[in-house]
């Protein structure tokens, strides 16, 4: 099968000439000559345009109250320096959990009971973890109760190392939240939350459970404000 050729065809520009031009100068030539307004006080003005960010009202007012700086407020203005924008973009890359991670706490092994429901069955065992791990006694060597809230840390104990958490770094914690109705010390869950905190130190630290029965190098976080906020 052959493939048909295609053959492009240029359209010739035709451009005027020097008459053609001189000629389309005759129509705004033949305009009559705008007025100019007498005076500055026949100047169009309105007050969004006096109070406008780029109107000079301001510099005008201070030569008008302080004559002796009229003659150089505009070039102290033009060298003035603009500080920098102060907004920063931060990008969240890191996801952690808290120390000790997964560990479920220590195994306690038992014997089902019989049908009979006095007899174990000692042929069966059934492991089950009676004591999970717990902020508190779990961070025992650092766990100082911050002053505004007795019953929250003031390190954040992360479940394993991280050298790109440093000092500056911005961090988010969630978790659940709790209630407690009519001052009761029964909680209530009503869902999750969410809080934003500004890291000032970041320390690496080796830990280990209260019962001993799991260790671990992490990284831990002071905070500009505590976990309980």
């Amino acid at each position: 099968m052959k493939v048909p050729k295609v053959r492009s065809q240029r359209t010739p520009v035709r451009l005027p000439s020097a008459l053609g031009n001189l000629v389309a100068l005759i129509g705004p030539l033949s305009l009559d000559p705008s007025l100019q307004p007498s005076n500055s006080l026949a100047l169009g003005r309105s007050v969004a345009q006096a109070f406008s960010p780029r109107s000079d009202l301001a510099p005008k007012l201070i030569g008008a109250l302080k004559p002796t700086v009229a003659d150089v407020i505009y070039k102290a203005w033009a060298n003035t320096e603009v500080p920098g924008s102060q907004v920063e973009v931060d990008a969240f890359r890191v996801k952690t959990g808290l120390f000790p991670g997964v560990y479920p706490g220590l195994p306690t092994s038992t014997h089902p009971l019989n049908s009979d429901g006095k007899t174990y069955d000692e042929e069966s065992v059934i492991t089950i973890f009676k004591n999970p791990p717990l902020i508190n006694p779990d961070w025992q060597d650092m766990y100082v109760p911050d002053a505004n809230s007795p019953s929250a840390p003031a390190t954040i104990a992360l479940d394993a190392a991280y050298d790109k958490v440093v000092a500056g770094s911005w961090i988010i914690i969630d978790r659940p939240d709790w209630t407690y109705p009519d001052g009761k010390n029964t909680a209530t869950l009503v869902g999750r939350k969410q809080t934003v905190h500004k890291v000032i130190k970041a320390t690496a630290a080796a830990m280990k459970t209260y019962d001993a029965g799991f260790s671990a190098k992490v990284t831990q976080l002071t905070t500009r404000s505590s976990m309980a906020q």
